[in-house]
């Protein structure tokens, strides 16, 4: 997905790490 920042990214990054989990 495009981000508009690192921030984001790093957001984005957790969520899928959540549903991963």
């Amino acid at each position: 997905a495009l981000v508009k920042n690192a921030t984001d990214a790093m957001k984005e990054s957790r969520v899928l790490d959540i549903l991963n989990n």
